[in-house]
């Protein structure tokens, strides 16, 4: 209830004024954003690939109604999942809780195939997955407008 709260007082000020749109801010729910995989990192140290060197291309759609789409490209295959997603404030991070209907392949995810939680990164504006705690690769994303 308390994420629902703050999410409608937030929507309330985003409608208020469209105008002063936050350039600090990195997601901004008051406007449909597509954001793209700009960096993979392995579990061991110094392991980083970028641009056509990652295992896969990968973008996310996320839409005012909360709703988002995913898809990814890899050795000439593209998949795409749908689903919904929640703000979520966990201590002083903003999360984005991605849920998808049934498993999906491509759900980046230590909860199984139908969650997933990236972490807001205001500072960099960007995008974090939270696989790379469960042994999963580091993913970041950067918004494309």
């Amino acid at each position: 209830m308390k994420i629902r709260s703050i999410l409608c007082l937030y929507l309330l000020m985003a409608c208020n004024s469209k105008e002063e749109v936050d350039e600090n801010l990195a997601f901004d729910i008051s406007i449909n954003q597509q954001w793209k995989l700009t960096k993979m990192t392995g579990g061991l140290s110094g392991t980083e690939a970028v641009g056509d060197e990652m295992e896969w291309q990968e973008t996310y759609f996320f839409n005012t109604d909360l709703s988002f789409s995913k898809t990814r490209v890899s050795d000439g295959t593209s998949i795409r999942a749908t689903g919904t997603f929640e703000i979520e404030e966990k201590g002083n991070e903003l999360l984005l809780q991605l849920r998808y209907p049934e498993e999906s392949t491509i759900a980046g995810s230590c909860f199984g195939q139908e969650i997933e939680v990236l972490v807001v990164r205001n500072q960099q504006k960007s995008l974090e997955s939270t696989w790379l705690a469960c042994d999963g690769p580091g993913l970041f994303y950067e918004r494309q407008n």
